[in-house]
């Protein structure tokens, strides 16, 4: 997520390019990240000082940007559907353990979230209003991304075991899953490009259920 730069040639040490998690930046700048990820003001000192530490220990030449990116944590995407995610201290947020979807029929209750409306994104654009007023004219805030594959996005929202069991019995059923996960992004990242005064970006692939490598053959 960020950009590195290219190491010197002839240096007396050996260039590692890293990017701890957020649970090692809480420990080593020492914020809480319940507070990172519900609080603007913690979130945007943490981010700042993130910055310096990465420019000031990290001997990979990155330089320190004037972009605030939002990251809302991991379930960020199935949040949007009124998923909940867990905070605790130490431990970045991640979804609780029942999917939205128990039964297939509630698909038809399933509405495409919209990037102004519904908590998460109420929150969204609260931490923006307010980080953007406490910066420099300079700095720019960027809204979160949509990071979530399709097929990942379903499996949060119906689970991992139900799904893999629905791709045998009820195809169709996940066929139509996957156009809502697909038409849900679409239509969101449209929406952010509108507000943010850009391009839709090229659609980023973040997790590995994306291939599904954890299901056995």
């Amino acid at each position: 997520a960020y950009w590195h730069g290219k190491p010197k040639k002839d240096l007396s040490y050996i260039p590692i390019t890293i990017e701890p998690e957020h649970e090692m930046w809480g420990k080593i700048l020492e914020f809480h990240l319940n507070d990172y990820y519900n609080n603007p003001s913690t979130y945007l000192l943490a981010e700042l000082n993130m910055k310096v530490y990465r420019f000031e220990k990290f001997l990979d030449e990155t330089p320190i940007g004037r972009a605030i990116p939002l990251w809302m944590g991991t379930g960020f995407e199935s949040s949007l559907f009124g998923m909940e995610q867990k905070y605790t201290s130490d431990k970045d947020p991640w979804l609780g353990r029942e999917p939205i979807l128990k039964n297939t029929k509630n698909l038809d209750r399933l509405s495409i979230p919209d990037f102004f409306k519904g908590h998460i994104m109420e929150k969204v654009h609260a931490f923006f209003l307010e980080i953007k007023n406490r910066i420099p004219s300079d700095f720019n805030v960027i809204m979160p991304e949509w990071c979530r594959g399709p097929f990942g996005l379903a499996c949060h929202l119906r689970g991992m075991d139900q799904i893999t069991i629905d791709m045998t019995e009820d195809s169709t059923f996940v066929h139509d899953l996957m156009k809502l996960t697909t038409d849900a992004r679409k239509k969101w990242s449209k929406q952010r490009a509108d507000f943010m005064g850009v391009p839709i970006q090229v659609g980023s692939l973040y997790n590995d259920e994306v291939n599904v490598p954890m299901i056995s053959p």
